[in-house]
């Protein structure tokens, strides 16, 4: 039977609660927002679903819509896209068509100018092989300076027209329907940002947290949030949650960026293992440096998860309390 502390405010802040039934990829979604300034949202090619993708992971943008129903996200239109008018689908192919006889078999050629005779035709009408010949005087175009490329056009190989514009068409991948591009679907593309109250939960950490107390909670062990345990100084440490059967400590520190505060936690550590409070001493946190990050793993009692997303910091918690 799994065993939950006697109150759960203990462990978690209230603006967590609300926040529990979040599956961990929505926690993980949030965490990859905060660290990329938004995750773009793009369709897959075979379903009618659009995908937020983030760190190798993928939440439909319909579940993902729940964190702007929290207020913790917001959808922002950042690019709009055609769509098959028929099935609604995205992928299309682009085809060019004769705007006389509808044929695709046409080709971008350039116009060129013979100077001295002053003959104009298409490229491929000069062209013998690989030499340039005229075909109004039969003179060879051996340089650059011997004709001169007045722009190019579009020639049919059906109809033999020239012209300047061709038709446009759009051909769904899906339903095979051809439409113009005046009638194909205009939709948003969206990228999903933090609210303020988004980043204030990444800001304190409360995502880990709540990671921190699922990996407990599934691990079936016992275990107590926010406790004060007396180191060999006689001084009183406060830990974020402690799980007496493996004698070990969690702490969530946000960022560890500064020497004083990991000495700090350098002697807090050394002082519970002296005292025989802990064995082991936790320290989860988002943003660390290497210089900090070296000098907590000389201490061998210290367990370091340096981690963005949640659902990796549950495995990790998971595996160390599972041991």
């Amino acid at each position: 039977m799994t065993t939950v502390p006697s109150d759960i405010h203990d462990c978690l802040p209230p603006e967590a609660l609300e926040l529990l039934n979040l599956s961990d990829s929505l926690l993980d979604l949030l965490a990859a927002m905060a660290s990329s300034n938004g995750v773009h949202a793009e369709p897959l090619p075979d379903e009618h679903k659009v995908m937020l993708a983030f760190d190798n992971k993928r939440v439909e943008l319909t579940d993902a819509l729940l964190l702007e129903k929290l207020g913790l996200a917001e959808k922002v239109v950042t690019d709009r896209v055609l769509r098959c008018p028929h099935c609604d689908y995205l992928w299309l192919d682009i085809k060019l068509q004769c705007p006389y006889c509808g044929s695709t078999n046409i080709e971008k050629v350039k116009m060129m100018q013979h100077i001295i005779c002053g003959y104009i035709d298409l490229e491929y009408a000069f062209r013998r092989g690989e030499q340039l010949v005229c075909p109004h005087c039969s003179v060879n175009l051996t340089s650059e300076n011997d004709y001169k490329i007045l722009g190019t056009l579009y020639y049919c190989h059906s109809c033999h027209m020239r012209f300047h514009e061709p038709k446009v068409i759009l051909k769904c991948r899906r339903c095979g329907k051809d439409f113009k591009p005046t009638d194909a679907l205009y939709k948003p593309v969206h990228t999903l940002n933090l609210t303020e109250r988004g980043k204030s939960i990444i800001e304190n950490a409360i995502d880990i947290r709540i990671a921190i107390y699922r990996a407990l909670i599934e691990a079936n062990v016992e275990f107590k949030c926010n406790t004060k345990l007396t180191g060999a100084t006689g001084l009183e440490h406060q830990v974020d949650f402690i799980v007496p059967r493996s004698m070990l400590a969690i702490d969530v520190v946000p960022k560890l960026v500064n020497d004083s505060e990991a000495l700090l936690l350098l002697l807090k550590a050394r002082d519970l293992t002296t005292a025989g409070m802990i064995k082991k001493y936790v320290i989860v946190s988002r943003l660390i440096s290497e210089s900090i990050s070296s000098l907590l793993q000389r201490t061998p009692a210290i367990i370091l998860i340096p981690e963005q997303l949640p659902s990796r910091i549950k495995e990790r918690i998971h595996d160390i309390v599972s041991v």
